[in-house]
């Protein structure tokens, strides 16, 4: 095994936990704080056009950006959940086998879903929810992203692969490069040579090319146990199993955000554009709060699944404890943030006083649940990591679709547009109940088979 190699698995088995979790989710969570930079960016120098049906071209796109993700979520994490848990097993063959089966199985799909979906433009423009003012701001945006599909996909798995071994710095750094490319380019483009929408779906296009060329040479440089070369893509089906069962989980959670935002803008589009590009703003502001749970909880994957699959359960006990109190405060602090200075927050993107008084309310409703985010968040990335995807399915599908889909229906009824927007944190408390349900249930099996074997061997 490589230098690199053997100081991950350090930081796995010897490192106290506190700093186990720092090094390894640290550059996680900043890479999806850079993802949020991504999706803020574009709203706001969108927002600078002074055109709502811009603003909502954007948040109405962002569904099928997310399913594209999705896609790439499905082989990253689900390799990635594999490569860690064989990692503990010292398997370094089949580590090669699976991230090249991830990378080339991703390259194969995503050309046909470029073509299908410049052939479909008109009809997924329509199923996005598009009125009649923004539909063609809609149609032009998701042009571009169907011709970087690929670069999409890719980006998305390559990330999560390299996670996986305990890499979450060459991970991070390629997305942040994207970041710094997608900042520039932005502001150039939609406001410099006056492209709108078009401006800002190539610059996040080209973004993605970045990371992708970065991880590129990240796997030529030869510093990892991991190989996306066709000499390692062998046929193996207990690989493609692992991969496929592990990943689907984590693809849906993409998958039902975009399904639910789909509902969520038709429903609040029966309102007009200005509901939709307020929920648009909010939905960046508070993705802040959110993604660096979501960092905090995938950087940990590997040191959950490592400890798993080597038997050393306390250790992995206490990774998920400290995790879930670390996401707490941190959802305090930017409920804090959010509530205090709402306005001024709205007032940043767009200077339409109606958005302003909408976006401002539907803040503070959307805040509630970001301190117990961490738990379901955390619940889901624990039974992906040790190999349980029923457990982790189901709770992917209660938070984003059997929860929270009805919800927004029921609370429509009752409350109007402020149902709409409360829908999500009421589905969040609900999974959170579930979540520690699942998971103690979990511990007490593990404690119980334990002694068992202790009173076998007595």
């Amino acid at each position: 095994m490589s230098k690199e190699v053997l100081m991950n698995e350090d930081i796995f088995e010897k490192l106290p936990i506190g700093k186990a979790i720092a090094k390894l989710a640290i550059p996680t969570m900043m890479g999806q704080l850079s993802t949020v930079v991504y999706n803020m960016v574009d709203t706001f120098f969108v927002a600078k056009t002074n055109s709502p049906n811009q603003i909502a071209a954007v948040t109405l796109s962002m569904p099928i950006v997310l399913i594209l993700a999705s896609i790439g979520a499905l082989f990253g994490m689900g390799g990635g959940s594999y490569v860690s848990r064989l990692l503990g097993l010292k398997e370094g063959n089949k580590i090669k086998n699976t991230s090249s089966f991830c990378f080339w199985v991703s390259v194969f799909i995503s050309i046909p879903i470029l073509i299908i979906g410049l052939l479909s433009l008109n009809s997924i423009t329509k199923i996005t929810g598009a009125n009649l003012y923004d539909f063609n701001y809609t149609k032009e945006y998701l042009m571009v992203i169907f011709i970087g599909a690929p670069w999409i996909i890719l980006s998305n798995m390559l990330i999560q692969i390299i996670r996986s071994e305990g890499n979450a710095k060459d991970a991070s750094l390629g997305l942040i490069i994207g970041m710094v490319i997608n900042c520039i380019l932005n502001p150039a483009l939609i406001l410099g040579m006056g492209w709108g929408v078009i401006g800002s779906a190539i610059a996040t296009i080209t973004g993605n090319v970045i990371n992708v060329l970065y991880y590129f040479v990240f796997f030529i440089k030869g510093r990892t146990i991991l190989s996306i070369s066709a000499i390692h893509l062998k046929k193996d089906l207990e690989v493609a199993k692992n991969v496929i069962i592990m990943g689907i989980p984590a693809a849906l959670v993409p998958t039902l955000i975009s399904v639910s935002n789909i509902f969520l803008n038709n429903l609040a589009g029966q309102y007009g554009s200005n509901p939709v590009a307020a929920i648009g703003i909010v939905s960046k502001v508070t993705s802040i709060s959110i993604m660096l749970v979501v960092g905090l909880c995938q950087g940990v994957q590997p040191l959950i699944g490592y400890n798993y699959s080597s038997g050393n359960i306390k250790r992995m006990k206490n990774t998920v404890n400290l995790t879930v109190l670390i996401s707490f405060i941190l959802g305090i602090v930017c409920l804090a943030l959010f509530a205090i200075v709402k306005v001024q927050i709205i007032n940043i993107f767009i200077k339409d006083s109606n958005i302003i008084s909408l976006g401002s309310g539907f803040l503070l409703f959307m805040s509630i649940s970001l301190p117990i985010l961490g738990i379901s968040n955390i619940g889901m990335v624990f039974f992906q990591a040790i190999g349980k995807p029923i457990q982790a399915m189901f709770l992917t599908v209660a938070r984003q679709g059997v929860i929270y889909i009805p919800l927004l229906f029921v609370l429509k009824n009752s409350m109007q547009l402020n149902g709409i927007v409360l829908a999500q944190p009421i589905s969040d408390f609900i999974t959170m109940i579930i979540t520690i349900i699942l998971y103690m249930s979990f511990i007490m099996k593990k404690k119980k088979e334990k002694e068992n074997v202790v009173e076998a061997v007595s």
